[in-house]
């Protein structure tokens, strides 16, 4: 017979069949959420962002690194009834002296309502697990500021290229566990963990359960698995004294195929002053641009565009049009870019005016 654990909450249900307690036993999240034909992931500008564009891949986050402290938190799960001493002895067997396990499950169990079993459970769990975001939405209002400070950039990929890039980037050494959309709920409900033969149903739910707040995202999330991902403990809330598990370097990186990037877009401030020496000419129609300061993950992001993505590139701009009432609306809008290298940390922008609105 085989053993399966279930869970319902909000429309979504998780479900895992244990067939060998391996990786191989797959979450399965049933849904009714349209999957977007297209994925947009929007960067700020930093060195790591950079690199990540450059060398393609998508970082996978551990959950202590997500811009939400509820989001795939620990105090997501707790315990209705006193766990199982066995349940104890086989996560620290190999760590504690029979004493020192007696003596954590007499007090976890009677004070502390077995916080310290689900904390440990939760970090080897995120030590196998990263969560990599995107959006299905080409266009928010608040996408830009949040997440860029409208000085960043965004890139488009084709959903189902994208996913099959994943999963043979993983093949080696890992797995990538599924794409799942967020299910947004007005009820952040903790999970009982106590019914669960091991702990997948419990991680899935609370890596995809968000507050309804955050529904203008529409945020779909990359479950990505490779062993030994390491856990940032030093970025926790009130953990001063503990230090990082680092892990196996670079296993937090997904790869992907370099040409499934469909378009990149800069945000309406990225040409700025304070970054660029900046000059128009006579027609307003081109500007050359140099870096100040001899910024170098700039130069390396615009030189990678100039020989991968020259006729990809777009600008995130905005726009005087009439709306159905007749009446002046200003609306955000994509307008083509054509970019070359002119010399060493110099380059050419052309405007097309080649514009979309972005509703």
């Amino acid at each position: 017979m085989i053993e399966k654990d279930f869970y319902e909450h909000n429309g979504f249900k998780y479900e895992v069949e244990y067939k060998t307690y391996t990786e191989k036993d797959k979450i399965k999240v049933d849904h009714n959420i349209v999957y977007p034909k297209k994925l947009f992931k929007y960067y700020s500008i930093s060195e790591y962002s950079i690199d990540s564009f450059i060398n393609s891949y998508l970082y996978a986050s551990h959950p202590i690194e997500l811009n939400d402290v509820l989001d795939c938190s620990p105090f997501l799960w707790y315990t209705e009834h006193p766990l199982d001493y066995k349940l104890y002895e086989s996560l620290y067997q190999d760590s504690l002296s029979q004493k020192d396990l007696k003596e954590l499950y007499d007090n976890d169990i009677k004070r502390d309502r077995c916080n310290t079993y689900i904390g440990t459970y939760w970090e080897i769990l995120s030590n196998m697990y990263g969560i990599i975001s995107m959006t299905g939405k080409e266009s928010h209002p608040l996408m830009w500021p949040h997440y860029t400070k409208e000085k960043g950039f965004k890139i488009k990929f084709d959903l189902e290229k994208l996913q099959n890039s994943l999963k043979k980037g993983a093949e080696l050494d890992g797995s990538l566990m599924g794409l799942f959309p967020m299910n947004y709920s007005n009820e952040l409900k903790p999970i009982d963990i106590s019914p669960y033969l091991q702990m997948l149903v419990p991680f899935f739910y609370s890596a995809t359960i968000k507050d309804i707040e955050w529904q203008y995202e529409d945020e779909w999330r990359f479950i990505y698995s490779k062993p030994q991902m390491g856990v940032p403990n030093r970025k926790m809330g009130l953990t001063n004294n503990r230090v990082d598990y680092p892990g196996i370097p670079g296993n937090r990186k997904a790869k992907y195929d370099s040409n499934l990037v469909e378009e990149i877009m800069f945000g309406f401030d990225f040409f700025n002053g304070e970054d660029f020496f900046i000059k128009w000419n006579k027609a307003h129609t081109k500007f050359s641009i140099s870096p100040k300061k001899n910024k170098k993950e700039i130069i390396m992001l615009l030189d990678y565009i100039c020989d991968n993505l020259s006729n990809k590139l777009f600008y995130s701009g905005v726009k005087y049009e009439f709306n159905d009432d007749k009446k002046l609306q200003l609306y955000r809008t994509k307008e083509k870019l054509k970019i070359k290298k002119i010399s060493i940390q110099k380059y050419e922008l052309e405007r097309t005016n080649v514009f979309e609105i972005l509703n």
